[in-house]
């Protein structure tokens, strides 16, 4: 089966219609013949899109098992001549970079239309924030005020778990506090002081899902807060896509 990945972003999951890759990648696992399982409910269900593969990954010291196993899956089916698989660009960046993982779900531009406008859109952004430091150009008074609100935290010498909770909030997305302290080993407390550290600028939002608070990057934030990890710890998620090399 061909697999093309659609590239999403913000994290917007609240008019999905179709399946999710949690849902399928969990009752494959309770049928017991994985494979088969899948390849019969596609073809059942004329499946042509999956939404939200990244809800099967984190990048923590337990692997990337989950999402692995589903997409080799998909890989494996016979039934059905394509598939549009729905992921976050960061998780996607990150999986490319490290575990090759665009080799079995690649990137098309001629179906990322929208991602590919939000790209430009980041990239704007991204050269105003670099003007701005290499020439002191002006930037506007809303994003001056967000960016250099951030930048006076990650500056500092001493910032390393607040680095390290931004970038796990960018290529994790939404997640609890147990969640992003037991992704970077901290104390409990130390992972609620550094999310709220983010909190307090705007740049991170809370949001209350099925009784559990969850916490992610704002979508107005995303351009700021890639630049400013990407110039402290060197993470270019966005370069690592390569728009134009397509």
């Amino acid at each position: 089966m061909k697999l093309t990945a659609k590239l999403t972003t913000g994290w917007d999951c609240e008019n999905l219609t179709g399946l999710t890759a949690t849902e399928l990648h969990e009752a494959a696992l309770s049928e017991g013949n994985y494979v088969e399982y899948l390849s019969s409910q596609l073809s059942q269900k004329q499946v042509s899109e999956i939404f939200q593969l990244e809800q099967l990954f984190r990048k923590n010291t337990q692997g990337f098992q989950p999402i692995k196993k589903f997409v080799g899956a998909l890989s494996s089916c016979e039934n059905i001549d394509s598939l549009y698989c729905y992921i976050d660009a960061f998780a996607y960046s990150f999986l490319k970079g490290a575990k090759n993982f665009d080799c079995l779900l690649p990137f098309e531009i001629e179906h990322n239309n929208e991602f590919i406008k939000t790209y430009q859109q980041w990239s704007k952004i991204i050269e105003k924030l670099e003007n701005f430091e290499r020439f002191g150009e002006n930037i506007p008074q809303k994003l001056a005020k967000q960016y250099l609100a951030l930048r006076k935290i990650i500056s500092r010498l001493s910032v390393q778990e607040e680095l390290r909770t931004l970038a796990t909030l960018l290529v994790n997305g939404p997640s609890s506090l147990e969640q992003v302290s037991k992704d970077l080993d901290l104390n409990y407390t130390l992972g609620q002081r550094t999310v709220g550290i983010f909190e307090n600028i705007s740049v991170v939002e809370k949001v209350d899902s099925q009784d559990l608070t969850i916490y992610r990057i704002s979508t107005a934030a995303l351009p700021v807060v890639i630049f400013g990890l990407r110039e402290t710890i060197g993470l270019d998620l966005l370069s690592n896509l390569d728009i134009y090399d397509n």
